[in-house]
């Protein structure tokens, strides 16, 4: 299942080729990654990730058909490091389309990748909340050190649907047109963000379970996620952003 997430880098990644040396730079706001003397499958793989990304499995293709099996090996390495600097955006496609993309917020998350069952009833977390940001539907969560992207009405269409417990078999007869792949994908990556949770056999959902959480109202978690440094990206401190209207 998590080879079948498009893979790609975040908006503020910025790829700098550095012809005179033969380098190439990957640079975010607080970090670089230098490659020297990189192999035209490897460069190809990381310009792919800055320029709408692929699958893992075809990134992969991508080193091994010009660089070898050997590189093909190493480019997972490059892969899990780019994940541990919180560079990559993971999305679910539905017909070559994105209808859902996992953005990191912070520069030491790393994607999950935790698998669903088919037959396995799942519910949108107590924490999770959606809001419109400059025309986007955005999905976000305390709890979450990444935000998701609701890029179409499908994504929306399965987003409402999961506020009460649906298997993704169930899920696939709620949203015309849409396959169980791709509702599987899409449960994985709100399970993996921890949006949802598993519904147990009494009807709760396993967060209800967990004690620290119980004691925590969803506005008060999210003030106090939100007013210190850790699970957003947002400025901190004394930002003062209207001080020069007055």
């Amino acid at each position: 299942m998590s080879q079948q997430f498009l893979l790609s880098f975040k908006k503020d990644i910025s790829l700098i080729e550095q012809e005179e040396t033969e380098r190439l730079v990957l640079q975010s706001s607080n970090r670089s990654l230098t490659f020297k003397q990189v192999q035209s499958g490897l460069k190809t793989a990381l310009k792919t990730l800055a320029d709408g990304g692929a699958t893992l499995a075809e990134l992969s293709q991508l080193v091994q058909q010009d660089d070898g099996n050997f590189l093909a090996l190493r480019f997972y390495a490059y892969r899990q490091k780019f994940s541990n600097f919180g560079w990559l955006c993971h999305s679910v496609l539905a017909e070559g389309q994105p209808i859902a993309i996992a953005v990191p917020l912070t520069s030491d998350y790393q994607f999950p990748y935790t698998e669903v069952a088919v037959e396995f009833k799942y519910m949108l977390s107590g924490f999770a909340y959606c809001h419109q940001v400059e025309g986007q539907l955005l999905l976000e969560s305390p709890l979450s050190q990444t935000q998701v992207l609701l890029m179409d009405w499908k994504g929306a269409a399965l987003f409402s649907q999961l506020a009460k417990p649906h298997s993704c078999s169930e899920l696939v007869n709620k949203v015309p047109g849409i396959s169980l792949q791709t509702v599987k994908q899409f449960v994985n990556l709100l399970l993996s963000t921890q949006m949802l949770s598993e519904v147990c056999e009494d009807g709760t959902i396993t967060e209800q379970a967990n004690t620290t959480l119980a004691q925590w109202e969803f506005h008060d978690l999210l003030f106090h996620t939100r007013s210190r440094l850790g699970r957003h990206a947002n400025p901190f401190g004394g930002t003062l952003p209207f001080l020069r209207q007055n």
